[in-house]
């Protein structure tokens, strides 16, 4: 059975950073990951695949949050159990840091208060950045806890490998006999053609296997994946 992991595409440009954050799960102690990357390189992807993926041999309890929700939910005094369980979770996986930042009144010192609780009581965190720790301009106390990660850069991925990622993604839906089939062309349009990042194309995937009303297993032409698209 596929997992949420196999669709992931490791390459020489992200090995490190993916593979550290696939196994920290499994790490002995806590683990404090910084990944860097610009947009489209599958940080989203990699935090919502570890998230979702089911480790039957470990126990503990793994969460994905993006940044900006946190924030979101701070100002609108929507405190759940799911917004204090952040401190305490086994495994908090942080999308985005800059959805902190742009607040630059609470941003900062919302993330320095989450991030010391989760040091101090030795959890691993898992954060996504556009940008370099050093180049995230004055974040005051936030700083001293950012240094305490290890930062790794993911590149962008290739064409190449944008193709096997949707090609797999599309191999991920074969068992669903409503599914239709998509040509080479089709595939390869969405893979590097369409203008969008890796997210959506993930979505228009999923919207074709499973909201296509014509016939089950009908093959789908590029110009058919174009208009369903629109």
């Amino acid at each position: 059975m596929r997992t949420p992991l196999d669709a992931l595409i490791i390459t020489d440009g992200n090995r490190e950073g993916f593979q550290r954050v696939i196994d920290c799960t499994h790490a002995e102690g806590p683990q404090l990951l910084f990944i860097v990357g610009e947009k489209g390189t599958g940080k989203t992807t990699l935090l919502r695949a570890r998230q979702l993926e089911k480790d039957l041999l470990s126990t503990k309890h793994v969460t994905y949050k993006p940044c900006a929700q946190i924030l979101d939910a701070i100002h609108a005094c929507a405190f759940d159990e799911d917004l204090d369980a952040l401190g305490t979770t086994d495994v908090l996986l942080l999308d985005d840091i800059e959805g902190f930042l742009e607040d630059e009144t609470l941003g900062a010192p919302t993330a320095h208060c989450l991030l010391k609780e989760r040091i101090d009581r030795g959890f691993t965190t898992v954060i996504t950045s556009s940008k370099p720790i050093a180049e995230l301009g004055e974040i005051g106390e936030l700083a001293d806890d950012l240094a305490k990660f290890e930062e790794f850069t993911v590149q962008p991925i290739d064409d190449d490998a944008m193709l096997s990622l949707i090609q797999s993604l599309v191999d991920s839906y074969a068992d669903l006999e409503t599914a239709p089939k998509l040509t080479d062309e089709a595939i390869a349009y969405i893979a590097n053609e369409m203008d969008v990042n890796t997210t959506m194309k993930a979505k228009a995937i999923d919207f074709l296997m499973t909201q296509y009303q014509g016939e089950a297993g009908e093959t789908l032409s590029l110009t058919a994946v174009k208009q369903i698209l629109e």
